[in-house]
């Protein structure tokens, strides 16, 4: 899909990190997702939100996929670990090594059909 191969390379040069191949293959199936209460970054707005986060250092290591009221979901680069944070504290809730397991509990966390299948 064109609208990855551009933003792996707009990850790369922006926020100089490599875009994990499940979110690619995710946004290959789905193009983002707003349902629920939970928002799943869209191609064109990944790097410009990640940028957003990255303004405080805390989240300087992080590639944030998507977001609710209550969580963020993302990967922490240093740690090579998918994580549910609490949006208020930034403590982590819950920590996988698979993508797939963490928008699985993202999209069921929201009561979200998998959209992918």
């Amino acid at each position: 899909m064109e609208q990855v191969a551009a933003l792996r390379e707009l990850a790369r040069a922006r926020l100089e990190s490599a875009v994990p191949p499940a979110f690619e293959e995710f946004l290959s199936r789905v193009n983002g997702l707003d349902a629920g209460g939970l928002i799943v970054y869209p191609t064109d707005a990944f790097v410009e939100k990640n940028l957003a986060w990255r303004k405080d250092d805390y989240y300087s290591n992080l590639l944030v996929f998507a977001e609710s009221v209550a969580s963020l979901y993302v990967y922490d680069v240093t740690q090579r670990r998918y994580q549910v944070l609490e949006r208020k504290s930034g403590g982590v809730e819950r920590s996988f090594t698979a993508f797939q397991n963490l928008m699985r509990v993202a999209l069921s966390t929201h009561q979200v059909t998998d959209p992918t299948t």
